[in-house]
C-alpha cells in the first residue's frame, strides 16, 4: 500500500451504513448521534449524512473508555426460581395473556437441565 492510499483510506468519508458497521451499531443510532451532535458529521445534499472516517477513530476513542463491562452474574437455581414466580405474578396480572416474544419460560426451562 502506498503513501497515498493510506491517506486516502483515512480520510475517506463514510455513510450511516458504513459508519454503523464500523462501529456494530445500527443506522439509527448513527442518525441519533449525528442529529445530537455528538458524532461529528457533515450533511450534504439534503438529508445525506457523510462521516469522515478519521473523526470517527477520533471520536470513538474515548466513547470506548466509557464503558463500563460487569461480569454476567452466574445462573443459579435460586435465580431461575425467581425469574418463574416473577413472570407467574405478571401473567396472573395480565389475565394469562402471555408476553409478545416471551422466552422467558424456555430459557428458564433450559437453566434448569
Amino acid at each position: 500500500m502506498t503513501l497515498a492510499d493510506q491517506n486516502t483510506k483515512t480520510d475517506e468519508l463514510m455513510t450511516v451504513a458504513e459508519a454503523a458497521e464500523y462501529l456494530k451499531v445500527t443506522p439509527k443510532t448513527v442518525y441519533r448521534w449525528l442529529n445530537e451532535g455528538s458524532l461529528p458529521g457533515a450533511k450534504i445534499g439534503g438529508n445525506t449524512w457523510r462521516v469522515s472516517r478519521e473523526e470517527l477513530e477520533r471520536w470513538f476513542r474515548p466513547q470506548a473508555g466509557l464503558r463500563v463491562v460487569r461480569p454476567a452474574r452466574p445462573v443459579t437455581a435460586e435465580w431461575l426460581e425467581k425469574m418463574a414466580r416473577q413472570r407467574a405474578e405478571l401473567l396472573e396480572q395480565m389475565g394469562g395473556v402471555p408476553f409478545k416474544g416471551d422466552e422467558i419460560e424456555r430459557m428458564i426451562d433450559e437453566g434448569r437441565k
